[in-house]
């Protein structure tokens, strides 16, 4: 699953493993915005998509287009539908 590569606690940045979670502000969020630096929330967790982007199967522009921010609920809304799509 994605969620198993991207979390941010990867040992950039302050992170990693031994290493006690840290808050992140809005504003530290907001400036990895580019497809080059993608950290977005999910679930109130924030998560580096920078390198699954590039292979995500919808294509990298629909995670890097929600970088900086919030995108549960455009993930929810689209991965909703494309399990429903499936059954």
């Amino acid at each position: 699953a994605f969620m198993d590569h991207t979390n941010v606690l990867d040992g950039r940045n302050g992170f990693g493993p031994g290493l006690p979670p840290r808050d992140i502000t809005m504003e530290e969020l907001q400036q990895h915005d580019t497809a080059d630096d993608c950290w977005v929330i999910y679930y109130g967790d924030v998560y580096d998509m920078t390198e699954y982007a590039k292979r995500h199967p919808g294509g990298a522009s629909i995670i890097t287009n929600l970088a900086g921010m919030d995108a549960t609920e455009a993930y929810e809304n689209f991965h909703s539908q494309v399990s429903q799509a499936r059954f």
